[in-house]
């Protein structure tokens, strides 16, 4: 990630940037060698690779170059340029933010509530 520290502690007026702020911090996690951050990261690519099969897009790709790359993320980019990135239009990419939120939420929420 770029600038992480930027937005470490921000706290966004809008739930579904605020969501996808922990999504960033996650895979910073992961990328840190915390093993139960990698086992969150691996459910969250198996639920996106189960979005995938029911549809034609490759949403575990999208999903990465997103919130899970090490050169850019949603957080340092604009979304007009994730828009280009991704090749999605900006109104699709809205739905898609918010579908991609509300898996990570309640893989969250169950992970949370579990003993894994």
């Amino acid at each position: 990630m770029k600038n992480h520290k930027n937005y470490e502690n921000k706290i966004y007026k809008n739930e579904t940037r605020n969501k996808e702020l922990k999504l960033v911090k996650l895979y910073s996690r992961g990328s840190d060698n915390d093993e139960k951050a990698k086992k969150i990261l691996t459910i969250l690519n198996i639920c996106f690779s189960g979005i995938s099969a029911f549809t034609e897009t490759d949403h575990n790709k999208i999903v990465d170059n997103l919130y899970f790359n090490q050169a850019y993320n949603l957080m340092d980019t604009k979304i007009v340029k994730m828009t280009q990135l991704v090749s999605v239009s900006e109104s699709t990419l809205g739905r898609y933010r918010n579908k991609y939120c509300n898996v990570a939420e309640v893989v969250l929420y169950l992970i949370e509530h579990s003993n894994l």
